[in-house]
């Protein structure tokens, strides 16, 4: 098993019909873009997405970028992993984003995991931050 799969988040496949998905209960889709060899991903995979994803606050999935896999992008073109994540603004592992069902980022990206002790903090406010533009606050 690879550190990707341990407390694994759906894979992201397709952005359009996801992000609907989330949209729908006034979510945001969340993507977690990693690396199957990351440590600091599988840590926010497994302490934040994976429980708030369990406890139905947060609607996300997992965009690995070193997968050999592709992803139907919101506009319909397929691109592999690779170039999804790139796309996305994945440059640095992990980054998080907060999407629309158009591929809009609705909250700043949260990229890296130390964030001092405060990453919750952080996540819970890109979540309040994307929520409220999904419902044109």
């Amino acid at each position: 098993m690879t550190r990707a799969q341990v407390g694994a988040l759906p894979q992201l496949a397709d952005l359009r019909r996801e992000a609907a998905a989330a949209n729908a209960r006034d979510l945001p889709l969340t993507v977690l873009i990693s690396r199957s060899d990351c440590t600091f991903c599988h840590e926010v995979r497994v302490q934040y997405l994976a429980p708030k994803t369990r406890e139905g606050t947060m609607f996300a999935v997992e965009l690995v970028s070193d997968f050999r896999r592709s992803v139907r992008m919101a506009d319909g073109r397929m691109l592999s992993n690779a170039d999804a994540a790139r796309a996305l603004g994945g440059r640095f592992f992990p980054t998080v984003v907060f999407l629309s069902a158009e591929g809009r980022q609705l909250a700043e990206p949260i990229v890296g995991a130390g964030k001092g002790g405060f990453y919750e903090a952080f996540l819970d406010d890109a979540l309040a931050s994307a929520a409220a533009k999904l419902r044109g606050g």
